[in-house]
């Protein structure tokens, strides 16, 4: 096995040490979007800087956590976009035909 693969665990596994397990799922599927050199840097920052036995929640563990279990990259941008549309809808006027729904 090749030792990289370690690394690349250990970066899911430090995420995913103190998260509510409904958000293990999103975790995996942001840390699958990272390609590989993202994922070998962020194992070397953590490594250094909290990859202690005792760091759990602490620097960045606690920033992995949140970068990779907060929100779905494709869901994010499809909100985005979503919301952007209905922005480009508002602000075009319309004209009520039936009198029932108001402007």
């Amino acid at each position: 096995m090749d030792r990289l693969l370690g690394e690349e665990l250990c970066v899911l596994a430090w995420a995913v040490e103190r998260m509510n397990l409904d958000r293990i799922p999103v975790a995996v599927r942001n840390r699958v979007a990272l390609r590989p050199e993202e994922r070998w840097w962020l194992f070397g920052m953590t490594a250094m800087g909290t990859g202690g036995v005792l760091d759990a929640g602490r620097g960045w563990r606690a920033a992995l956590e949140h970068a990779l279990g907060d929100v779905v990259q494709s869901e994010m941008l499809e909100i985005r976009a979503h919301r952007s549309q209905r922005l480009h809808e508002d602000s075009q006027p319309r004209l009520n035909l039936f009198g029932d729904d108001p402007l």
